[in-house]
Parts: structure tokens; sequence; C-alpha cells
């Protein structure tokens, strides 16, 4: 009995050994893939932007010699980030990757771009390497999450790099207020502006729906006047928060007016983005009641998927789809049909 408990102690110690060990060589799986792929990932990323560049930038240059050596370190450094993201600022945990960050955003300014360019070419590079994982990497579903979750973490410091890299180069050290709002410190309405577009193109290419929400704070006027403008402040952080807090890791939040939001969810349906939207409205109003304040949300959602619609398009029928939620009474999500 004792000899037959020892052996399945050992067979277990043996399966536990080769689950990690293989869980192991599927992130050498990605990480290899990415690091060898550099070279095509660049050229896709490169050509991506091309045909997303408006006619305005037409005369601008894309590249030049200097920073074709800098965006294979900047997937290269991506690559080894790929099972794990240190909390820590990028700088102290990975100098080469955070000065090939910073190179770039000084080459764009160089170049001529301006800030949200630099957003924008961020974002498209994180979806190429999206796009490369998905195509060449066999791993489980799980596994993919967690990898596209990783990417978007470190996407995120890179692009603070980057946006330094740009702003000590014309002289402004303000990342914050290129893209943040200040109030609620998630993204402001150019940066999710500039978001949607990118979306739009990337959408089209790869036939991929995506979804918006406008969201607009019920009440907000109608809070105590005694209470002044940190009362109304107050329920705006904690829409923001709550915002964060619900949607998905690859969504974004912005705060685009005095008491309006605005959700943009990549790959994603109206039901969807409806059942992710409900459950922060779902949150507020609970917490209304808790408060005893009349605070709720009211929100429209329009889905692209892959016509000839532009942004302003795209506001202006989800904010058609926002008006008739508030007009029904408010605390409720509206959906826009063609």
């Amino acid at each position: 009995m004792i000899i037959e408990l020892s052996v399945a102690v050992k067979a277990g110690s043996k399966l536990g050994i080769q689950s990690s060990m293989d869980n192991i060589s599927k992130w050498a799986v990605v990480t290899d893939s990415i690091r060898i792929g550099a070279w095509d990932i660049t050229e896709e990323w490169l050509n991506e932007i091309r045909g997303s560049l408006h006619i305005s930038h037409e005369l601008i240059p894309i590249t030049n010699d200097m920073l074709i050596d800098k965006i294979p370190a900047i997937i290269g450094g991506i690559s080894g980030h790929i099972n794990g993201v240190d909390k820590a600022d990028l700088s102290g945990t990975d100098p080469l990757l955070f000065q090939s960050s910073m190179d770039f955003g000084k080459n764009r300014f160089e170049l001529g771009f301006q800030i949200d360019d630099v957003i924008q070419q961020c974002a498209t590079l994180r979806n190429t390497i999206f796009s490369h994982i998905t195509l060449n990497c066999n791993i489980s579903h799980q596994q993919m999450i967690t990898c596209n979750q990783n990417v978007i973490s470190i996407m995120d410091k890179i692009q603070k790099a980057m946006i330094t890299g740009f702003y000590r180069s014309s002289q402004v050290e303000n990342y914050e207020q290129a893209i943040k709002d200040k109030l609620t410190k998630i993204y402001n309405n150019d940066a999710i502006g500039n978001m949607i577009e990118n979306e739009i193109y990337r959408s089209k290419r790869y036939r991929k729906n995506f979804s918006i929400a406008f969201i607009s704070i019920d009440g907000l006027k109608q809070l105590d006047p005694n209470g002044g403008t940190s009362a109304q402040d107050k329920i705006l952080k904690n829409v923001a928060v709550q915002l964060v807090q619900f949607i998905r890791a690859t969504d974004f939040a912005a705060r685009c007016n005095s008491g309006e939001f605005t959700v943009l969810m990549p790959e994603t349906d109206l039901n969807e983005a409806k059942e992710a939207v409900d459950r922060v409205r779902r949150s507020i109003k609970q917490e209304s009641v808790r408060r005893n304040n009349l605070i709720t949300l009211s929100s429209g959602i329009v889905e692209y998927s892959g016509g000839k619609e532009r942004l302003a398009e795209l506001q202006k029928n989800g904010k058609l789809a926002l008006k008739k939620a508030s007009l029904e009474g408010g605390n409720t999500t509206s959906l826009f049909s063609y």
C-alpha cells in the first residue's frame, strides 16, 4: 500500500513537472516566434502604417535608416515580456527596450509626425503582434488571452516611453496631458477618436467587427448645488473607475465631455457590448440607491461591421442611440440599428 502510494505520488509529481515544462514550452514558442519573425512583423507594421496614413501625411516619410534598427529591437524586447510583465517602470526593468522606444518617439517628432500618430502607430504595432501570434503560434485559448493581456501591458509601457521621447524632442515632457483626461485619468476625446480611426482600418483589413458605447451620466446636473463641482467630480471619477473595472483589458474607456464617456470594444458585437455596459450601469444604479442620489447611466451603442462609415458617422449614430436611451427615462441602454 505504501509502495503504491509512493509510486502514485512520484507519478503525480512527474505529471506536474511535465505540465509545467509544457507550459514553459508553449511560452517559448511564442517568444521565439516573435523574435525570429521580428523583420516580418516590422514589414507588416510599416505596411499597416502606410495604409492608415491620411492624405495630409502623404509627403511624410515613414522611416529612415536609424529607425530600421530600432523597430526590431522593440519587437525583440516585447518577446522577452510575453509570459509576464514587471509592474516596475520599463526604464529600470528593461533599459534597452526603454531607450529604443524613446528613440522611436524622438524619430516620429523629427520626421514631422504628430503625437496622435505616435499613439496610432503604437496601437497598430500591438495589433500586428496580436495577428502574428494568432497566425503562427499553436497555443491554448487561455494562453492566448494571457498572452494578449501581457502584450497590452508591455505596449502601454512602450507607448509611454515613445511619447516621452517625442515630447522630450519637442521640449514638452507631459505624457498625461497628451492622451489622458486630467480629472479621471482615463483616455481623453482626442485619444479615443484616434483609436477608433485605427480600429476602423483594422476592422476592414481583418474583417473583425467592433462596437462603441456612448455613455452619459443621468442626474449629474441635478446634484445638490451646495456640493459644488467637487460632488460632480467625485461622480465622474467613480464612473471612470467602474468603467475600467468592468470592461475587458482589450477595451478602451475615455471621458469625452463633461458627463459623457466613450468605450471602444474591439471584436465585440452589439449584444456583447450591451452586456459589458449593463454591468457598469447596474453597479452605478446600486450605488446610487445606497448613496441616496439620482445618478444612473444612459448608453447608446453602435456596431461597425466593415461598412463605409467613418468616425463622425459612428459618433452621430451612437449618440442618436444615447439620446433615445435618455428620452426613455435614463438608466437604460439603446442599440443603434441601421
